[in-house]
Order: structure tokens, then sequence, then C-alpha cells
């Protein structure tokens, strides 16, 4: 069973965290997260959106707002693993027992992939203690 996940991410007006392709917001970076292929497609297993399991304190100090002990600008939000649509697939990065990935489940357009976390919005919840 795959352990509740967690992001810091900018915080939209609605409370949601924003999408795009930066590390700081609900996506992956074209080349820095994940390779893209000349073609434009990614792969799998190759990397993608990095997530913490387990808790909000396994993200890097960096990433942690002041609220876990860290020095992050943005909050924490969570996700349960069952929200990521099919073309997603959460894995254990090898980095650290609690880092993960969110990666392509098949070959695809990067375009596609990276859509795919940003159809997850508004199931992220913001961590709150």
């Amino acid at each position: 069973m795959m352990p509740t996940l967690f992001r810091s991410m900018r915080m939209e007006a609605d409370k949601l965290p924003e999408s795009g392709n930066t590390a700081r917001q609900l996506g992956a970076r074209q080349g820095k997260d994940i390779p893209v292929c000349a073609n434009g497609k990614v792969d799998p297993t190759t990397s993608g959106m990095s997530i913490a399991a387990g808790s909000p304190n396994e993200l890097a100090p960096h990433r942690r707002p002041a609220l876990f002990e860290g020095s992050g600008k943005d909050p924490v939000f969570t996700i349960h693993s069952d929200r990521f649509p099919s073309i997603l697939v959460v894995r254990q990065s090898g980095k650290s027992r609690s880092h993960h990935l969110v990666e392509p489940s098949q070959q695809c357009l990067y375009l596609v992939f990276q859509e795919a976390p940003c159809s997850t919005r508004y199931s992220w919840e913001e961590v709150v203690q």
C-alpha cells in the first residue's frame, strides 16, 4: 500500500496548488525533472515530479515551510496515490526511502505527461497542523 504523498507548492487564490513547470508548482520541468526525447516524448522510469512519502517532514528542508521546521516559502499539500490518472505511476526513486517520483506509466508526449499531474489539482489538500 502506497503511503500518503506530500509536495510543497505555491498556492493559488482558491487555496489549491498552482499548476506549471517549475520546482514550486504542480508539474515537472522539461529536461530537468524528466528527460524529453527529440520527438517530444517521455519514457517510464526515467524520472518525474518529486514527492515525499509518509510525512511532510520527509521533504527537503529547503522545500518545507517553517511549520515543518524548514526554510521553504510554500505550503505543503497531500494526496493519495490512487488519485493519479492511469498514465502516471508513483515509484520510490532510490535517493531515499521517502523520496518518490510521479512518472509516466507509458511512453507519451511530454505535454500529455505534464497535463496529467495538473489534472489532479482538485485532489490535493493543504497540510495544516
